[in-house]
């Protein structure tokens, strides 16, 4: 097994930890214990050329995280188990390189876990010497909020426009597969879950096994393993009760069922 920094390139791992336990984010681990007090494993100092930041954003947070959109514990754990795609970047010695991907997420009891996926053998990702960890950017439901929608806007007006979203920055080691019997695993698991929902979902299994083994030849894996996780849900926590509501019914109007549930759901958390 190679190792340069920030990556671990495994030719022949047939190491199949976590996989079992796809979408199944365990407590008690690095940062998403309960009633954890601020990012998920969050650093305990600033990084270079930062000295403070303001009173109302969490300590070291790589992101802007008021405290009031930070995400809890529950929140986190629906970010990472939900990531269906997400854009993967990594330093190099060239500058940012980054990919669009479908992932999935690998709870592994006592750790952070890993999310999994794939690139083509062509994509020059994998070959990366990475300077330092790497970050996977998730994104939940968002949507534009227009100030029609609030209650405040008929009682003063001082409103503006917005925009509510979720999204996750998860970063870790990458790890490169270029093993067909651990990337089969990864396709079989992808596959299954998005086929789920038809009522005659394809498998793997359906191509013939030949094509599928070149197709197999045609890809590299890839797993981030998760150091840390900085979620942020900005879903109008700081309007009143009245603005909220206006929001859940305007989303509704609209057709937009995924924002309007989460909006609702980050009030009650």
């Amino acid at each position: 097994m190679t190792k340069v920094p920030g990556v671990t390139v495994s030719p022949h791992d047939t190491n199949w930890s976590g996989l079992s336990a796809i979408a199944n984010v365990s407590a008690g681990r690095c940062g998403l214990e309960v009633g954890h007090t601020a990012v998920a494993c969050a650093r305990s100092s600033p990084p270079p050329g930062r000295a403070s930041v303001p009173s109302d954003e969490v300590p070291w947070a790589s992101m802007y995280l008021p405290k009031h959109f930070r995400a809890g514990d529950v929140e986190t754990e629906e970010l990472l188990a939900g990531i269906r795609t997400a854009d993967l970047i990594t330093p190099s010695a060239d500058g940012l390189y980054a990919t669009f991907l479908p992932l999935i997420y690998a709870a592994d009891a006592g750790r952070p876990g890993s999310l999994l996926g794939h690139v083509a053998r062509k994509n020059d990702h994998w070959r990366l010497a990475p300077l330092s960890e790497s970050l996977v950017i998730a994104h939940g439901p968002d949507a534009y909020i227009t100030p029609a929608w609030y209650a405040s806007k008929r009682e003063h007006g001082r409103v503006v426009p917005t925009w509510n979203y979720t999204t996750a920055h998860v970063y870790g080691e990458l790890v490169v597969h270029d093993d067909v019997v651990w990337l089969e695993r990864v396709v079989r698991l992808l596959t299954d879950r998005h086929e789920a929902a038809r009522s005659e979902p394809w498998s793997v299994d359906d191509a013939p096994r030949e094509y599928t083994e070149g197709q197999l030849q045609a890809i590299v894996g890839l797993e981030l393993r998760i150091s840390r996780v900085e979620a942020k849900v900005k879903l109008g926590q700081n309007r009143s009760a009245a603005d909220i509501d206006g929001v859940i019914e305007g989303l509704r109007d609209v057709g937009d069922q995924a924002s309007a549930v989460a909006t609702s759901r980050a009030r009650r958390n």
